[in-house]
């Protein structure tokens, strides 16, 4: 299957495009560096499945693809996760959201998935947008921060700071901190009184 590539960083491309040809079934149709070529491409090669950095006009390209009605489907890769950006890329039809921290093998998987009609997301995609789901959902964007909205979930999933740190790619002193902050914004003293004051709130299920 035909993919093209789109990423500003010389390093990251380049690796991502000698990993997309070292798999048999994928055949590297194109790279590109700017967000002008990205549609280009798509147009003029139609690949089965475009990888876009998701901070090169990805949204914009998904907007595109589906207003044109093109063939080829669209996996964001990011540098950062963030729950806004993938909330509203699968919104607009992205098949595909990806951490640029997966493994190459991670990314070709998601390839043959995507052209086969599957969506993918990696786990970190998952967490922040089941988060962003509610707080859309229950209009309580403003009680918590997104960060601090995955911590408490991982919490009521019971885990512990280490796991929450290596979910969310960060050190356990950090997930400390946003807890902190996370006590203090619901007015108590420990992880069990945060998720039972979610749940009291409706920030959690």
């Amino acid at each position: 299957m035909d993919v093209l590539i789109a990423d500003d960083h010389p390093l990251f491309r380049d690796g991502l495009a000698r990993t997309i040809r070292q798999a048999p079934q994928l055949r590297l149709v194109a790279e590109v560096s700017d967000a002008g070529a990205v549609l280009d491409g798509i147009r003029r090669l139609s690949p089965d499945v475009a990888i876009v950095a998701a901070d090169l006009g990805g949204l914009r390209v998904l907007s595109a693809v589906s207003q044109e009605r093109l063939p080829t489907r669209i996996v964001l890769l990011a540098e950062q996760v963030r729950p806004d950006v993938a909330f509203e890329a699968v919104a607009a039809g992205a098949s595909g959201y990806l951490s640029k921290r997966v493994d190459g093998d991670v990314v070709c998987d998601a390839v043959c998935r995507v052209a086969a009609g599957e969506a993918v997301l990696c786990h970190e995609a998952q967490t922040v947008l089941s988060c962003e789901i509610v707080l859309r959902h229950r209009g309580d964007r403003a009680l918590l921060p997104p960060r601090e909205l995955e911590v408490l979930l991982l919490m009521r999933d019971g885990l512990s700071y280490p796991e929450i740190g290596r979910r969310l790619h960060v050190a356990p002193s950090t997930v400390k901190t946003y807890a902190g902050r996370l006590f203090e914004r619901l007015g108590v003293r420990d992880r069990v009184g945060a998720v039972v004051e979610g749940m009291r709130r409706g920030i959690l299920d």
